[in-house]
């Protein structure tokens, strides 16, 4: 999976050719998760609990989980978050990323 770490490193990659789409991580937290599994995902609204380290829906009210009967509906869904910061840096135009 080739992913950007800046918008302007996404505009490097596709040469602002708006018929190539490139994912771009900014910094603050992303979720990677299988693609069968993204939509269950994106419309529960789902949020991070460090916490507790769960990525539950929006509508559900921490003391719920706490309280040990909660029905996790994400339970079969497969992800990982991730905490990404990026930092100016200057790079190598020379460096060949294809290895």
């Amino acid at each position: 999976m080739r992913l950007a770490f800046s918008k302007r490193a996404r505009a490097d990659f596709t040469g602002g050719n708006p018929r190539v789409s490139m994912g771009c991580l900014n910094g603050g937290f992303c979720v990677f998760t299988r693609g069968r599994h993204f939509n269950a995902v994106a419309k529960s609204n789902a949020v991070f609990y460090p916490t507790i380290g769960k990525l539950v829906p929006a509508t559900v009210h921490p003391g719920d989980i706490a309280a040990g009967d909660y029905d996790d509906p994400l339970r079969d869904v497969t992800y990982a978050v991730f905490r990404v910061g990026t930092k100016a840096t200057k790079l190598d135009p020379t460096f060949n990323y294809g290895g």
